[in-house]
Parts: structure tokens; sequence; C-alpha cells
């Protein structure tokens, strides 16, 4: 009985496997890289999107990171795979979230609202709590 007891005490790990349909789902960011033009070191802008089934990526290169640019990188990367995500993944970019509220919930902003709807894809957002990350 004792043995029983010390066993089901322990902590069990679970693993579930990440699988994604093909297209489906995405994840983007907005980041900066720097590269030599006529020898001078210059800064870019780049949106990057990561298709989760196929772990395919489209980057593109702006000079600046603007909201314009993060909403071009978009359209572009649907033109390019000529099909649009059902949901994309967010690291709460001023670009997309104007105010983070409680839990999941996000104040979008309204031009990324006017994308998203236009689009018809779900964006899902990052939620830090306590040093665990989860996407919801």
């Amino acid at each position: 009985m004792d043995y029983l007891r010390k066993e089901y005490k322990k902590p069990r790990e679970a693993f579930l496997p990440l699988e994604f349909e093909l297209g489906a789902y995405a994840e983007v960011d907005w980041t900066e890289a720097y590269f030599y033009l006529k020898g001078k070191e210059t800064k870019a802008h780049a949106f990057v999107m990561k298709l989760r089934g196929s772990g395919v990526f489209y980057v593109r290169a702006y000079p600046f990171g603007k909201q314009e640019a993060f909403f071009d990188g978009h359209i572009k990367c649907f033109e390019f795979m000529n099909r649009v995500p059902y949901k994309i993944a967010y690291d709460n970019l001023k670009t997309a979230v104007k105010k983070i509220l409680v839990g999941s919930n996000r104040e979008e902003q309204e031009q990324f609202i006017a994308l998203r709807t236009h689009y018809l894809f779900e964006p899902l957002f990052v939620v830090r709590q306590k040093g665990i990350i989860k996407v919801v």
C-alpha cells in the first residue's frame, strides 16, 4: 500500500504532439536585421511569418517598422501563399495590440481589426503568466 501511495503522488510527464494542418496556422513576428548596402551597415525591419504545419518561412524586409509595412507584409505573404491561414499567433506586437487587458483579452489596433476581418483570420496572442508562455 505504501508503495502505491508513493507512486501515485509522483507527477507524471505528459506530451502532446504538435501537429498542424498544412497552411492552417501561422506565427508572425516583426524583427530587425542588419545588412551591408553599398559598403554601409544598414538596418532593415523584417516581417516574418512561419507556417506551423510545414515549417516554411516568409520574410520580407522594410526600411522602417511602421504599421503600414507590417500590414503590407501580411498582404504580400498571403498573395505569395495564395491563401490565408485560419489562425495567426502574435507576440502582442504594438502594430496589432493597442493594450493588453486581463488574461487573453486584448484591445486591438483599429487598423489591425480591419486587416483581420478583411482576410478572415483569427488572431491569437501570447499570454505570459509566472514564467509560462501560452498562446490563446
